[in-house]
């Protein structure tokens, strides 16, 4: 049998490829919010087309010219046994995709990991020496530095310069509020998109930028020092908790191998140590979003955010047990996760993507497989290191040193933050690992000094110590067989099968690009069906509209975004019509759009939710179905159960009404101060519900075993429904152990003692609500305290007409709680889907808005919400709640 040499693919071969692939890297990774740009038409197709060049490029690379007799093995493996957990992720990936509930979407996913591992090989064609790695982490380093100038420029040119002049102008009003970081939006999201990807991208970045400054003198040692500095800062604007978690998790390791070796004298050593320690402890100091977390533990408290990953991993943890040996499939998690999210999830963590944890999201989609063939690969890496090592002694190469430790410290890093997201989806993240995975498998096959590695065959190569002579001459061979397998023939062979596969994957891309393309122009649409003054233009242009979306869900049937967005599009605009025939055509075929969208993912809430309310119009019973299913996938939704007994109350279930509109105020209190309860059918009821509230607040409060934290919460709305309906004294009860400060200074409001809380007024804490108080008890500063009791309730300056309006209404009211109950200005309004497209995978289209019209006071919602808390995620509440849901379903 032939041997096969591994001796690198000539450096002329595939240089065309390669730079493509090198420049497609280079701009997934720099170009502004990335993430987001490849879900839109035409940058996914772009995206693809980068995820195309590596699989080429390998083909390319490992194509067989050299005639027969000749060596002919062009393939770079791995080794170390890699090449082995690389071969069964494919079969993995092959069978969890064959299997899975959502084929198609996993067939998407499965491509994208296979452009990546193409690419693995393709890059380890190129790393036979310790230059060639070098030359190629140089590379990734200056791409490093202009990630993060550009980070660094972006975020404070597009975000914190323009919240500083923002905040200056609420200065002027008299309002000094300082940058938020704890507003998610404030963030340093540059480049990549989020916060939380560039945290991750600089964890792999600045251990190398230290290996190189190292490595290096002169003016690129001050310049690799100096894109350490720009790293730390870049990673403190990101303010990831994850990022700085892996911060530590390097600098322990680093610091802890540095005392432990005992290398360089003591001055430099604790210089280095104080240093590590320095850069911690400033991060804690500067950061109120870090102080705030670590007081929530503290006090035991995990807090929503903390909640936030603890759902998400819950929900990966019952995927995975569900499908345990073959995962629901790659990509599944979107599409799955209503399905199996927890109801003591509250409103946290509706829909998502991702799981924001690399092992329970690999786990979900891909099952007990997800977890071992990353470990395995793990600890074949680190062996081979090891190994390598221990092979070279003192003769290990300076340069390769540096270059396993830098590296090793950067995978170290990113591997805890992956602990608290998923990022692997991510052009520049993946690319970054894939660079580093490959050098260090390249520094582990390097022979030691003066040894001439012997020509491996492709199955030693790969880590199968097992000769394959006796074999082949015990074993019968059909004819032809011996000349397949000599001069790379079979090399040659299967290169044209997997080419094959490429061309068939392409050919089923296509009409998916066709079906995101004619979403995209059925979009552009939409502002000209606004603006339209004909009638006939305005039904040709939503006829038109329709076909589009149509023909998209044709050809990619398998994508719920496009029968979801025509569906609700559509019954958006039966409500910007007079002509009732229109308005009713308009909302059937609506309600078929979003049945056909409910067929092809059936666990999405948004789906049933817009349905019911399109049904509820033309069939109460079918609306009331619809809502049912909507709860029971997300129980804690605002306005589901609102919805539900909505749907009952138009069929006469009076009952069944009462006990939905209960559960709704239940979870979220302030919904009963709103003024739609004084408009029919609502008003008929509106007492019942309230005394079906106390009722359930009573007995909620008897149940045994309640957590200190949550019979304050309970004595704090009982507190301000009986505060709301005028029993003061009642309140009082509740208020006067257990009720906080804007609730007890709001009581003494109502019962008169306006002398007590006058001379409260100035140690009370700087807030809305205190603003509010002192512009009643202060009428000749009454707008410039209202003023500025809206921008602290609500951060921005609000609308000149809406402190007119307050003004007015309080200058006219008798007393303060008159005003506040049924004097405050109303608003109107339809809640946004925020990040629907994001979460959807498309963003091409606009975010929808929620049917359901909701009208607030003003004043309770912006300037006084800790009357009526409602808590996005509580636990312990959902699971109180959770019995009561399930006998009204039943």
């Amino acid at each position: 049998m032939s041997r096969l040499s591994l001796s690198p693919t000539p450096p002329t071969h595939g240089r065309l490829l390669g730079g493509l692939v090198a420049l497609f890297y280079a701009v997934f990774t720099l170009l502004p919010d990335s993430s987001t740009l490849v879900l839109s038409w035409p940058w996914v197709w772009l995206w693809q087309g980068a995820l195309l060049c590596p699989v080429l490029w390998w083909l390319w690379l490992i194509w067989p010219r050299s005639s027969a007799g000749q060596d002919p093995q062009r393939v770079q493996l791995l080794g170390h046994g890699l090449d082995w957990v690389v071969a069964g992720t494919i079969v993995v990936l092959v069978i969890t995709t064959a299997q899975a509930e959502f084929a198609e979407v996993a067939r998407w996913q499965a491509w994208v990991s296979f452009s990546f591992l193409a690419a693995l090989y393709a890059i380890a064609q190129g790393l036979q020496t310790s230059e060639q790695r070098q030359q190629l982490l140089i590379g990734q380093g200056y791409l490093t530095l202009a990630f993060m100038v550009l980070s660094l420029l972006l975020w404070a040119s597009q975000t914190w310069l323009p919240e500083l002049a923002r905040l200056a102008t609420l200065r002027g009003y008299g309002v000094d509020l300082p940058y938020d970081f704890g507003q998610i939006h404030l963030r340093n999201w540059a480049p990549i998109g989020h916060q939380n990807y560039v945290a991750g991208y600089l964890l792999l970045a600045l251990p190398l930028l230290g290996g190189l400054a190292y490595l290096q003198t002169g003016w690129r040692r001050w310049l690799w020092l100096t894109g350490v500095a720009l790293g730390l800062l870049d990673l403190y604007t990101t303010q990831s908790r994850a990022g700085w978690l892996g911060l530590v998790g390097i600098l322990g390791v680093g610091l802890g191998g540095i005392v432990w070796s005992r290398r360089g004298s003591r001055r430099g050593l604790g210089g280095t140590v104080a240093a590590g320690v320095g850069i911690l402890l400033v991060f804690v100091v500067a950061s109120t979003r870090l102080q705030t977390t670590l007081s929530a533990i503290a006090r035991g408290e995990g807090g929503e955010e903390l909640g936030y990953r603890l759902i998400t991993t819950a929900i990966g943890w019952r995927m995975g047990l569900a499908h345990l040996w073959t995962g629901a499939g790659p990509g599944s998690v979107l599409p799955l996760f209503q399905r199996y999210r927890p109801f003591w999830a509250g409103r946290e963590a509706e829909l998502m993507f991702q799981l924001h944890n690399t092992p329970a999201h690999l786990w979900a989609e891909v099952g007990i497989w997800g977890l071992v063939l990353p470990l395995v690969a793990i600890g074949l890496l680190l062996r081979a290191l090891w190994q390598w090592q221990r092979q070279h002694g003192r003769a290990v190469s300076r340069r390769d040193g540096i270059f396993v430790i830098s590296l090793g410290l950067g995978l170290l890093g990113y591997g805890v933050n992956s602990l608290l997201d998923y990022q692997l989806d991510i052009v520049g993240i993946s690319g970054t690992l894939v660079i580093y995975i490959a050098c260090l498998a390249a520094i582990g096959r390097e022979p030691p000094p003066g040894v001439t590695p012997p020509a491996a065959t492709l199955f030693e190569a790969a880590g199968l110590r097992v000769s394959l002579r006796g074999w082949r001459q015990r074993l019968p061979q059909p004819a032809g067989l011996s000349s397949l397998i000599q001069g790379g023939r079979w090399l040659r062979a299967i290169v044209l099968v997997m080419s094959g596969g490429v061309l068939a994957i392409v050919l089923w891309l296509v009409p998916i690009h066709r079906a995101w393309q004619a979403s995209s122009q059925a979009f552009l649409l939409l502002n000209p069906i606004a603006r339209a003054a004909d009638t006939q233009e305005r039904r040709d242009l939503i006829t038109t509209f329709t076909e589009l979306l149509t023909q998209a869900q044709t050809l990619a049937p398998w994508e719920a975004y496009y029968p979801y967005q025509l569906g609700w599009n559509l019954g958006n605009l039966s409500l910007k019509t007079n002509d009732r025939a229109e308005r009713q055509a308009l909302i059937r075929q609506g309600i078929t759009a979003l049945q056909r969208g409910t067929q092809v993912s059936p666990y999405q809430e948004f789906g049933y939710t817009t349905l019911g309310w399109l049904w509820l119009t033309q069939n109460p019973a079918a609306a009331a179905q619809a809502f049912r299913q909507s709860v029971q996938l997300v129980p804690a939704k605002r306005g589901g159960w609102y919805a539900l007994g909505v749907a009952w109350l138009v069929q006469g279930q009076r009952a069944d009404a009462i006990a939905a509109f209960t559960l709704e105020i239940l979870r979220d209190p302030v919904l009963l101060t709103s003024p739609v309860w004084q408009t029919e059918p609502l008003g008929s009821i509106y007492a019942d519900v309230l005394n079906a509230l106390e009722q359930s607040y009573t007995e909620l409060l008897q149940t045994p075993g309640l957590s200190a934290r949550l019979t304050a919460y309970l004595h704090q709305c009982r507190g301000a429904l009986r505060w709301w309906q005028g029993d003061l004294a009642a309140a009082q009860a509740d208020w006067q152990t257990e009720g906080n400060w804007v609730s007890q200074q709001v009581l003494a409001l109502a019962l008169g003692d306006e002398a007590q809380v006058r001379a409260q007024l100035p140690t009370l804490p700087l807030s809305a609500a205190s603003h509010a108080i002192a512009a009643w008890l202060t009428p000749n500063q009454r707008q410039t305290l209202l003023l500025q009791a809206w921008i602290r309730g609500t951060r921005a300056l609000p609308d000149p007409t809406l402190i007119k309006d307050a003004l007015t209404s309080m200058n006219t009211a008798p007393n303060f709680d008159t005003w506040l109950k049924q004097a405050a200005p109303v608003r109107e309004l339809r809640r946004t889907r925020t990040g629907f497209g994001i979460l959807n995978r498309h963003i091409d289209g606009p975010a929808p808005v929620d049917f359901l019209g909701v009208v607030e006071n003003r004043a309770i919602v912006d300037v006084f919400p800790e009357l009526f808390p409602s808590l996005s995620y509580f636990p312990e509440f959902d699971r109180l709640l959770q019995p009561q849901r399930e006998q009204l379903l039943r």
